[in-house]
């Protein structure tokens, strides 16, 4: 998954998967929030754990987890770790941890009292290195799946636009959005052409040829001669 779609890949898997407790892993304290508040603005309950929490907010998170209708929790190892986690259908790897021991531990919440789950790793090419440390410790390959590409919207919402904008401009000014009166001037130009009329392009004669007609035509007029027009 190529770091900038993460989020939207994350949203549209959390749609399309049944779960139940489902917990997400991010590197950092501000990743976690990032990740949460995505979750959030995209209609889906998520709630956020680290390090950086108060002691009273981490309950209250916890709480809620528990409970009948938990939200995606949102954790950094740290906060992870420690705290008991139970009835976790999905472990999910947003960003892969650089240690393969902490991927063993991360998804091992899964299985707690004999219970069975699956683990979910979203791995960009930056990361391919982390993914064969973990495939060595475990001594098994981790099977790899090319997801379907998130629609433009959920793009749209998670990244910031850039070309997108000049882009439908260029299509507005040279596509079907071109007005009536440039598309007569195109068929003018374009007969000027094919009669071998002057097209009314500026001239590309260089700076040097007129520099000598400018001067041919000074001394001939100082001779007292007919002035002779430049380009005939």
């Amino acid at each position: 998954v190529q770091r900038n779609q993460k989020a939207a890949t994350l949203t549209q898997f959390l749609r399309q998967t049944r779960r139940s407790r489902t917990l997400v892993f991010s590197r950092t304290k501000r990743g976690a929030d990032k990740i949460a508040k995505g979750l959030q603005r995209d209609g889906i309950r998520a709630v956020s754990i680290h390090g950086g929490k108060t002691q009273a907010k981490r309950d209250a998170v916890m709480r809620d987890f528990k409970s009948k209708r938990p939200p995606v929790l949102v954790a950094t190892d740290l906060a992870a770790r420690g705290l008991d986690f139970s009835d976790i259908s999905h472990v999910i790897n947003f960003d892969l941890p650089d240690t393969p021991e902490v991927y063993v531990h991360r998804i091992g919440r899964t299985a707690r009292a004999g219970a069975s789950g699956e683990a979910v790793s979203f791995c960009a090419q930056d990361e391919r290195k982390q993914l064969r440390s973990i495939e060595r410790l475990t001594g098994q390959a981790v099977p790899v799946e090319e997801i379907a590409g998130v629609s433009n919207k959920q793009q749209t919402n998670h990244e910031t636009p850039n070309s997108g904008h000049s882009k439908a401009t260029t299509t507005a000014s040279h596509g079907e959005g071109a007005s009536q009166s440039d598309s007569a001037h195109l068929k003018k130009f374009r007969a000027r052409r094919k009669s071998g009329a002057p097209s009314g392009r500026p001239s590309t004669t260089s700076g040097a040829a007129r520099r000598r007609r400018l001067g041919k035509a000074a001394r001939a007029k100082q001779k007292g001669a007919p002035r002779v027009a430049s380009g005939q």
